[in-house]
């Protein structure tokens, strides 16, 4: 009984998660619910920015009217999640520390979503 109810939950998050048109950001990140249900990602604050694009961005901000502008502090157009993760200078060590764990296991910089 209870994996019965698991299996319609997921079906229904599945269905869910297919037809909802909001979180294009996670969305490219996570196409398919089963594959994510796979991985053991630890959610912080900071993680979730970067996955859904909510969060203390500026581009978040500017885009419900607290901040005038999106620009990064660095000076780039828009401080959004793929300008942190590829190119801000102000996260260069973080990001080394990115594409050596996924390259000791992909081989592939930069990552696709």
């Amino acid at each position: 009984m209870l994996h019965e109810l698991e299996q319609a939950s997921i079906t229904q998050g599945v269905s869910e998660w297919q037809s909802n048109l909001k979180g294009e950001i996670t969305k490219s990140l996570f196409p398919a619910v089963k594959e994510r249900m796979k991985l053991n990602i630890s959610l912080t604050s900071n993680v979730t920015t970067l996955l859904t694009g909510h969060g203390k961005l500026r581009s978040y901000f500017h885009r419900f009217k607290i901040l005038y502008n999106p620009t990064c502090h660095c000076g780039a157009d828009q401080q959004n999640a793929d300008h942190i993760i590829y190119e801000c200078n102000k996260f260069a060590a973080e990001r080394n520390a990115l594409v050596n764990s996924i390259w000791s296991k992909t081989r592939k910089w930069p990552a696709t979503k």
